[in-house]
């Protein structure tokens, strides 16, 4: 779980963050981002310093997203496809070594790209 806590974001900021690159090719400022867009949110991670962002429908699902309570798909390309049985998460992408494999929360996938 991400120990980071989110923060609120005007659409100024996202702008400047989105924006500022250092030599490594890494966003900054590092840390967990979020924004309100009338009936949308757009989270944005950034601990890694790559900018991941998603939007949802609402604050929870977002912060949810952004703490890692939720399985985590974008770590692993391969398993951005996923498919859940029984609550589980497995990769679901077919022209992958990986498939029918679990993803975890902790690195995308178990067997995958950990980033």
């Amino acid at each position: 779980m991400n120990t980071m806590t989110p923060r609120e974001l005007t659409r100024d900021e996202i702008s400047i963050l989105l924006r500022d690159v250092s030599e490594d090719g890494k966003y900054e400022p590092p840390g967990l981002f979020y924004h309100r867009n009338g009936n949308s949110v757009t989270g944005i991670d950034n601990s890694t310093g790559e900018a991941w962002t998603e939007d949802f429908p609402t604050l929870e699902g977002c912060l949810e997203w952004l703490t890692n309570k939720t399985v985590r798909h974008v770590h692993c390309y391969e398993c951005a496809y996923v498919a859940e049985t029984n609550g589980k998460y497995y990769c679901n992408f077919g022209d992958s070594d990986h498939y029918g494999k679990p993803v975890t929360s902790a690195t995308g996938c178990k067997y995958g790209e950990e980033s």
